[in-house]
This record gives C-alpha cells, sequence and structure tokens, in this order.
C-alpha cells in the first residue's frame, strides 16, 4: 500500500517522502456582484429620428440585460469554484487521514519490532516528551514540573532510543497531517459559508429582474421622448400650415381688395364715359336741331324761287347768311371724330 510505505518511511529517517501524494490547487476567490444602479434620467438619447431612438433604447437595455447576465454567469461560477474548492479540502483530509491511521499501524509495528512492552518506560518517557513539546507550543496552558524537568534533562543527556527515535518522527508526521486537516476543515468551512451568503445576499438584490426593469425604464424614456419629438413635429406642421392658410388669406384679400379697386376705377370709368356720352349727345341733339335749322333754311330758299323777285332777293339774302347743306354735314362728322 502506498500510504503504509510513505508511513514506514517515516519512520525509518525519511519523513520527506510523507509529503508526496496530492493538495488541492485553491481557486481564486470570485468577486461576487458588483454593486450598481441604472438611472434612467441620465438617458440622452439626442435628437435622432424616431426609428433611431427606438433602435439605441433597444440596444441600451439589451446591453444593460447582456452584462447582468455575465454577472450572474460569474457570480454562479463563484459559487460552482468555492463549491468545489471545499469538496477537494474535504477529499485530501479523507486522504491525510488515511495517512494518520497507516501512522498508528506504524507505531504497532515498531512496537512489535523493538520488542517494546505497552505502557514500559520508553512509552512514558515518549509521553514526557510529548508534554515537552505541548509546553513549548502552549506555554500559558501546559505546564511541566520540576520533576518533570529534570527528568527530561536526563533523557536528553542520554539520547533517545531508536525506538523513540522512530516514533518522534512518527509523531511529527502526524502532527504535520492532523494541522492540515484542520487547515482544510477550516477553508472549506469558510468556502461553505461564502457561497450561503453569497447566495442569500444574492436574493435579496435580484440584479436580473432589476436589469429587465431598469430596461423597460429607457424603453419607456425614450417612447417618451419619441411622442414628444413627435407632437413637436406635428405643432412644426400645424404651424407651418397655419402659416400657409394665412399667407394664403392674406394674398386673397389683397387679390379681393385689387379686385374691388379694380371695379371702383371701372365704375368711375364707366360713370366718366357715361357723362361724356351724355355730352356728346347733347351736342349732337344741339347740332341735328342746327342741322335741322338749316334744312329748314334750305326748304324755306327752295320756296322762295317762286316768289316774286323782291321777295326771292330777300330770301336769297338770309340764305346766303346759313351754311350750306354739305358744310353742316362736314361739321357733323368732325363732332364724331
Amino acid at each position: 500500500m502506498k500510504v503504509g510505505n510513505e508511513v514506514k518511511s517515516i519512520a525509518y529517517g525519511n519523513a520527506a517522502a510523507a509529503e508526496n501524494g496530492s493538495t488541492a490547487d485553491k481557486s481564486k476567490k470570485g468577486k461576487g456582484l458588483r454593486n450598481g444602479s441604472i438611472n434612467a434620467a441620465n438617458l440622452n438619447l439626442g435628437t435622432d429620428p424616431v426609428e433611431e431612438k427606438r433602435k439605441k433604447a433597444r440596444e441600451m437595455a439589451m446591453e444593460l440585460v447582456k452584462d447582468v447576465f455575465a454577472r450572474e454567469c460569474e457570480f454562479d461560477d463563484s459559487l460552482v469554484s468555492r463549491d468545489k474548492h471545499a469538496k477537494e479540502l474535504l477529499a485530501e483530509n479523507m486522504e491525510h487521514k488515511d495517512i494518520l491511521s497507516d501512522i498508528d499501524k506504524e507505531r504497532k509495528n515498531l512496537r512489535e519490532l523493538h520488542e517494546i512492552p505497552e505502557g514500559g518506560v520508553e512509552d512514558k518517557e515518549l509521553d514526557l516528551l510529548r508534554k515537552e513539546e505541548r509546553a513549548q507550543k502552549y506555554p500559558d496552558l501546559v505546564k511541566l514540573s520540576d520533576e518533570e524537568k529534570e527528568q527530561l534533562g536526563k533523557i536528553h543527556a542520554r539520547g533517545l532510543t531508536p525506538y523513540q527515535e522512530a516514533v518522534r518522527k512518527l509523531d511529527a508526521a502526524e502532527a504535520e497531517y492532523k494541522e492540515k486537516i484542520r487547515d482544510n476543515e477550516g477553508e472549506a468551512l469558510q468556502e461553505y459559508g461564502m457561497v450561503r451568503g453569497m447566495k442569500l445576499e444574492h436574493l435579496k438584490q435580484h440584479d436580473m429582474v432589476d436589469a429587465v426593469t431598469e430596461g423597460e425604464k429607457i424603453i419607456k424614456a425614450a417612447s417618451g421622448e419619441i411622442v414628444g419629438m413627435l407632437r413637436d413635429e406635428v405643432k412644426d406642421t400645424i404651424d407651418e400650415k397655419f402659416e400657409e392658410e394665412k399667407e394664403k388669406a392674406k394674398e386673397k384679400k389683397e387679390e379681393k381688395e385689387e379686385l374691388e379697386e379694380r371695379i371702383e376705377e371701372a365704375k368711375a370709368d364707366a360713370d366718366k364715359y357715361d357723362e361724356v356720352k351724355a355730352k356728346r349727345e347733347e351736342k349732337e341733339r344741339e347740332k341735328m336741331y342746327e342741322i335741322s335749322t338749316s334744312m329748314d333754311v334750305v326748304k324755306q330758299g327752295k320756296e322762295a324761287e317762286a316768289l316774286p323777285d323782291d321777295e326771292k332777293s330777300m330770301t336769297q339774302v338770309i340764305n346766303e347768311l346759313m351754311l350750306s347743306t354739305e358744310d353742316i354735314k362736314g361739321l357733323v362728322v368732325d363732332e364724331k371724330l
């Protein structure tokens, strides 16, 4: 048996061989969860278009959840690593305990080999040597009497027997493995305690739930900003449309005023035309009257030809003073022109 061989080598002067075997590598301690919070109020999406805002908000929310998920995986890995380390330490202790069992067996073999009676002088001296070692290690707890000190002095002056030397080497190996077992048990308990504490703390934090909530806040904040942006766009569109309609109304008003002005001018021209027309008709009536008068005169001239000479001569004199028919027609034409 391998363990038995190690114990034999310890008992017969090769204590270093007892160190052969397995000591588990200690894994690094996990960092645990990182405390932190996301403030959706710090969200700054800028002035991107609506679709760009939605895309950016979704990316931010997903990045947040991915970050928390990564920390969750790191947390789980830390728990697994600590649990694994604790189990390795306990498994190592099982090997150490096997070695301790072999050390006890080797003591019995040494007793038989050296034919030492149990409870004899050499065993009592070994017990006193062990007490001396404890007194050196724990001076406040273990005290030696003067008689024990005197007896120890004789033993050291005389020297140890081969049996006692072999047993003392086994005692040293036994103490070393017992210390390793205590250290491993303490470290394993510490690892289990850390795992338990981390799990309890993790239940309080709800990191993944908080991440989803924060992601929803980001999307909600983005949606609110998008609604505000759309509201501003609608308002700008309405304002622009209103200004356009206002400008059109102004143009229509100006066109109406211009039309009314043109109508007034046309009315004024019509009134002026009527006035000119009336004056012209008045002149024409006057001309026609003159023409009519002239025609009467001509007629009278015709009638005068049948008059006696003395009367005719008087009529001719009158006709000479009047305009001819052609002259009158010329006057009428000039007037129309």
